[in-house]
C-alpha cells in the first residue's frame, strides 16, 4: 500500500500504543498500516461522514483486519469512550476544527498518551490549545508535497510554556531547522514581501499599520534564519 509522504510521516510520529483512534480517517489506510505495522494493536477509524466511512471498511475488510479495526460515525472524539484509546490521530483538518475537536473532547484526552496532529492551518492555535490541555510537543516534522507546506505534531502529556515564536513556528521545528522549515521561511519572507509591496501602493491608516505588521514579520522571519535569506 503506497501512502502520501504526509501519511508516511504521521505514521513515523506514532508511538508504539495499545488502540490508535484516526479522527477524519477518510479512506482508513492509516490504521491499516499501523496495524499492520505492529505500532498499534487495535484501531479505531472514527468520521463525522458516512462516505469516508463507508471505503474505509472495504479497505479494511480488504487488507483482512475487521477484526482488529472498528469504523464509527460521529463527531470528533465523540465516537470514543474514556481510556479507549491510547494514541489519536486528527490530520487533514483546518487548525480551528482540530482545536474545537480536542476542546469538545477534554474527558476522552485525560487517558491519551500521544497526539499526532496535521492541520492546514492555525498552527498557532493549535500548538496554544496543546499547551492549554496539558501536553507537551515533543516532536514535529515538516514536508513538501504537491507544491504545499506540512507540519506534523506528536504531543504527549505534560507541561510546557511556548513563546510567542514557538507557538507561531514550531518549538520543535526551531530547534532543528530542517532544510524543508528552511525553505518554508524563505516562501513565507517573498509572500510577505509580496504583500508588502502592494500595500506600501497605497497610502491609508489602515494599510500603513498592515504594512508595519508585515515588516514586522519580515523581520522575524529574517532571524529565525539567522539573517541568512
Amino acid at each position: 500500500m503506497k501512502l502520501s509522504k504526509r501519511l508516511e510521516t504521521i505514521l513515523s510520529l506514532v508511538l508504539p500504543c495499545e488502540t490508535a483512534a484516526d479522527i477524519g480517517c477518510d479512506h482508513g489506510f492509516t490504521a491499516i498500516r499501523l496495524v499492520e505495522d505492529g505500532k498499534a494493536k487495535r484501531a479505531v477509524c472514527s468520521d463525522v461522514r458516512p462516505g469516508p466511512l463507508s471505503r474505509a471498511r472495504e479497505h479494511i475488510e480488504e487488507a483482512g483486519l475487521s477484526g482488529k479495526i472498528s469504523c464509527r460515525e460521529g463527531d470528533g472524539l465523540q465516537t470514543l469512550c474514556p481510556g479507549e484509546a491510547d494514541c489519536v490521530i486528527i490530520a487533514g483538518m483546518g487548525g480551528a476544527l482540530t482545536v474545537r475537536i480536542l476542546q469538545d473532547g477534554k474527558e476522552i484526552l485525560s487517558g491519551v498518551r500521544e497526539l499526532v496532529l496535521s492541520p492546514h492551518t492555525d498552527l498557532y492555535a493549535v500548538r496554544t490549545e496543546l499547551q492549554a490541555l496539558g501536553f507537551r510537543i515533543d516532536a514535529e516534522e515538516m514536508l513538501f508535497e504537491e507544491g504545499k507546506y506540512y507540519t506534523v505534531i506528536r504531543a504527549v502529556p505534560g507541561t510546557m510554556t511556548l513563546t510567542e515564536r514557538e507557538a507561531a513556528y514550531g518549538p520543535c521545528l526551531l530547534r532543528s531547522k530542517s532544510a524543508v522549515f528552511r525553505d518554508w521561511i524563505r516562501y513565507e519572507i517573498d509572500l510577505n514581501r509580496k504583500v508588502l509591496l502592494s500595500l506600501e501602493g497605497a497610502d491609508t491608516k489602515a494599510n500603513s499599520l498592515a504594512a508595519e505588521e508585515r515588516r514586522r514579520v519580515i523581520t522575524e522571519l529574517r532571524d529565525i534564519l539567522g539573517g541568512c535569506v
